[in-house]
């Protein structure tokens, strides 16, 4: 039985009031129980009409589930990260990264894990060019993987150049830290 003003709700509705017809006495319209009810609405020159509402309760999302890597599973994801190596300005990925990449793999496919790679590097030559080898190297991690057995659609690649430095690009040691390939595990 109560009127609410929409006008100042919803200006370009047409409507000017509502008033619930059977909405439960007792409840307040912020707290309306599911279910259809019945609204009496009067326009700006006082004429007036009926309209159905119908009220919905949104259920959440469940929330993602709680994974925590073991302590092995983390000396994987960690060992294939220390370990990868590139070919100096290249995209191709050293030798001796392949054992510490194939381990990752394995993890990968066994628990149905997924895993973000980002290139990232110095910034010595052209912020264009840094952009398209951290993009190049990304992906190249990426092939290698799912040459491996695991599945594309599990991978996400993200290229950063040299925006996101972690260390100094004064020095070489500096330089060395910020040419690097970050992979973080997915629990899809």
């Amino acid at each position: 039985g109560t009127t609410y003003d929409l006008a100042s709700l919803y200006p370009k509705t047409g409507y000017k009031t509502y008033t619930w017809l059977d909405l439960p006495s007792d409840a307040p319209v912020s707290a309306v129980p599911v279910g259809v009810y019945h609204l009496a609405v009067t326009n700006e020159n006082g004429c007036a009409d009926t309209a159905s509402a119908t009220i919905v309760q949104k259920t959440p999302p469940p929330p993602p589930p709680v994974v925590v890597l073991t302590k092995k599973e983390a000396e994987t994801v960690k060992y294939a990260f220390d370990n990868l190596e590139f070919e100096t300005a290249k995209a191709v990925i050293k030798g001796k990264s392949h054992v510490s990449l194939d381990k990752l793999a394995l993890l990968l496919e066994e628990k149905g894990y997924g895993l973000k790679i980002e290139g990232h590097t110095d910034s010595i030559g052209t912020p264009e060019r840094n952009m398209n080898l951290s993009i190049r190297r990304a992906e190249a991690v990426k092939a290698y993987l799912v040459e491996k057995g695991v599945m594309e659609s599990r991978l996400e690649t993200a290229g950063y150049g040299q925006t996101r430095p972690i260390a100094t690009n004064k020095t070489e040691a500096g330089r060395q830290k910020n040419r690097r390939v970050e992979m973080t595990i997915i629990y899809k």
